[in-house]
């Protein structure tokens, strides 16, 4: 009995190997093709990268001790390129408008 308390207590000491997030370097690169690729294609790559990144921060929120900080940061630069492609895609279809009702 004193054997199987003593490995418990033994494995507990030892630090787990933490794992990467699910397609963190892919949310990475389609945040940043999103930005390279304006318009549909743009738009398309944005969304995609925002819709799946929830369920990831909440999956690292919920056991950070499980998954690796790198991968963490990689969807949240991620998440941030695709704000920033929807951010300047807004902007340029206000430029449009604008210049349009001016003519």
């Amino acid at each position: 009995m004193e054997e199987i308390i003593d490995q418990a207590i033994l494995n507990e000491d030892r630090p787990t190997k933490q794992i990467d997030l699910d397609g963190a370097g892919g949310k990475l690169t389609t945040g940043i093709l999103s930005i390279i690729f304006m318009g549909v294609i743009g738009l398309i790559l944005a969304l995609v990268t925002i819709s799946g990144e929830n369920k990831e921060i909440e999956k690292y929120k919920a056991n950070p001790g499980k998954y690796t900080t790198s991968s963490y940061n990689k969807i949240n630069a991620g998440r941030t390129c695709a704000y920033v492609s929807l951010s300047i895609m807004g902007l340029l279809i206000l430029i449009v408008v604008g210049v349009m009702a001016s003519n």
